[in-house]
């Protein structure tokens, strides 16, 4: 007969691999700046706008709407189209209905 320990080994694995990853996910969270959160924005606007794109063309201000934590308004210059991004608590970029905005989706 199989000793009882060895049948609830897998589930305390399960339980302990799931405390790992809260805690880590819990952390990485936690760190989260808002100078990282403006990077990812900042970013994702130089892989959309072109060559002339500059890291420096974009400002964070605090966002007005429910979920909304950070908007990233990215303004290369006089006549040329602004870019703006909707961040939420976790530094993801939102669009203005609080989803996930996919590559498509600019706010």
């Amino acid at each position: 007969m199989t000793p009882r320990w060895l049948l609830w080994a897998p589930v305390a694995a399960l339980v302990a691999a799931g405390a790992v990853l809260g805690l880590k996910t819990g952390i990485d969270r936690a760190q989260l700046s808002e100078t990282d959160a403006i990077e990812r924005a900042a970013a994702r606007y130089l892989s959309e706008a072109g060559p002339d794109a500059r890291r420096t063309d974009c400002a964070a201000v605090p966002g007005r709407s429910a979920g909304v934590w950070l908007r990233v308004v990215c303004a290369p210059g006089a006549g040329a189209p602004r870019f703006e991004y909707a961040l939420d608590r976790r530094g993801a970029i939102i669009d203005p209905g609080g989803r996930a905005a996919g590559p498509e989706n600019r706010t």
